[in-house]
C-alpha cells in the first residue's frame, strides 16, 4: 500500500524485508501526512514516519522505558512522578506512529482506551492525593478517543480532588487536522482551563489545514504551546528550527520545549548528539526572540525527571558519558554520541 503511494528508499525497503520488522512500533501514516511527505523535498518528514533498517539496531544504553515511567505508575495508566501533577495514558493509539517514539513499550500495543474501572481507580488516586493539581492527558494520542469518551474523562478526572488545570498532549492537529471539528473544539472550550500541547517538529508540518485548526482552538480560548524533539536529518539546523518556531508564534502557539532525544530502542539514527544540541540551542538563542525560543530540555535516563539543559546542568563529561544534575541535585548519565 505504501509502495504504491511513494517510492521507498533502500533503507526503508531493507526494514520491510527484515523478518524482525514486526517486532517494533507499527506503521501508520494518515493520508494528510502522506501528502505532506510527497511534497517535502528535504526528506525530513518521511524520516519521522517511515521506518528504516537502522530502527532494528539497539544500543546497550537504550531501554524500553527510557523515562523510567513504570515505577511511578501508581494505578494502571496513571503515572505520578512530579508532586503536583499526574500523567494519564488515555489510549495507546496514534494517528501516526512516530519513529522516534519513546513510549513504544506502550504505544501501538492494542491496549485500547481507558476502561471504566481504570477511570474510577485514577479518580480515587487523585482524590487521595490533594497535592495533585494538574492532569496531563497523553498516550498514544488523547485526540484519537471519541468526543464522548473524552468528555467522560474530563468530567470524571478533571473534577477529581484539587485538579485545577488539564493539559492535552497531542500530535493529531499536525497529522490528522480534520479531527479538529467544530464540535470537538466547542466541547474542549467548556472544560477550560485546558491547555493544548502540540507535538510538531518541522515547518513543513505547518500546513494550511493545521493552521485552520489551530485558529479554531485559539479563538475558543484554549491556550496553545508546542513541544519539538530535536531529530537528526529532520530539524537539526538553526534555520529549520527558527522557521518552525516563528511559524508557530504567528499562529499564537508558544514554543514550549525543544527536547533532546530519549534513549528509546532503535532511535539512535534520529538522535542528535547532546554536544551538537547545545551548540544549536546557543546559536538559536542569539538569533530569535525570547517569545519564539523554547526551553531546551531532557528527560533524564533512569527516572531523573525533566531538566533544562545548559552549562549549569552538565557537571562534567568522563568515560564517554555526560554527568547531568537533576533538579533535586542527583547525578545522571547520558551517553556521548557522534553525529
Amino acid at each position: 500500500m505504501l509502495r504504491s503511494s511513494i517510492p521507498l528508499l533502500p533503507e526503508e525497503e531493507a526494514y520491510f524485508a527484515s523478518k524482525n520488522g514486526n517486532r517494533v512500533l507499527p506503521l501508520r501514516i494518515t493520508p494528510h501526512y502522506l501528502k505532506l511527505i510527497q511534497n517535502d523535498s528535504t526528506g525530513a518528514l518521511r524520516r519521522m514516519a517511515i521506518p528504516r533498517i537502522e530502527e532494528l539496531s539497539t544500543r546497550d544504553y537504550e531501554t524500553p522505558d527510557p523515562l523510567h515511567e513504570e515505577p511511578f505508575e501508581k494505578v494502571p495508566r496513571c503515572i505520578h512522578r512530579y508532586t503536583d501533577r499526574v500523567l494519564v495514558l488515555i489510549t495507546d493509539t496514534c494517528a501516526l506512529y512516530c519513529r522516534h517514539c519513546f513510549r513504544r513499550r506502550f504505544t501501538g500495543e492494542n491496549k485500547g482506551m481507558l476502561s471504566e474501572t481504570e477511570i474510577q481507580a485514577i479518580r480515587g488516586y487523585i482524590e487521595s492525593h490533594p497535592e495533585v493539581r494538574e492532569l496531563i492527558l497523553s498516550g498514544g494520542d488523547p485526540l484519537m478517543v471519541p468526543d464522548s469518551k473524552l468528555e467522560q474523562i474530563f468530567q470524571m478526572l478533571g473534577t477529581a480532588g484539587n485538579i485545577a488545570v488539564m493539559r492535552i498532549s497531542s500530535r493529531v492537529p499536525v497529522v490528522l487536522p480534520s479531527r479538529l471539528t467544530g464540535s470537538l473544539v466547542e466541547m474542549l472550550s467548556r472544560y477550560r482551563p485546558i491547555w493544548m500541547v502540540l507535538h510538531i517538529n518541522h515547518p513543513a508540518e505547518v500546513s494550511p489545514r493545521f493552521a485552520d485548526g489551530i485558529r479554531m482552538l485559539a479563538e475558543s480560548g484554549i491556550p496553545l504551546v508546542s513541544q519539538t524533539v530535536l531529530l537528526k536529518g529532520v530539524n537539526d539546523s538553526v534555520k529549520t528550527l527558527a522557521e518552525l518556531f516563528y511559524r508557530l508564534i504567528a499562529l499564537g502557539v508558544k514554543p514550549y520545549y525543544l527536547f533532546q532525544g530519549d534513549l528509546a530502542p532503535g532511535t539512535s539514527h534520529l538522535r542528535v548528539s547532546l554536544s551538537r544540541g547545545l551548540e544549536l540551542f546557543k546559536e538559536l538563542g542569539s538569533q530569535i526572540s525570547g517569545l519564539a525560543l523554547p526551553h531546551y530540555a531532557m528527560d533524564l535516563p533512569d527516572g531523573g525527571g525533566k531538566v533544562r539543559l545548559g552549562a549549569g546542568s552538565i557537571a562534567d563529561v568522563r568515560g564517554g558519558e555526560y554527568h547531568i544534575t537533576s533538579v533535586d541535585g542527583r547525578f545522571f548519565r547520558y551517553p556521548v554520541e557522534q553525529d
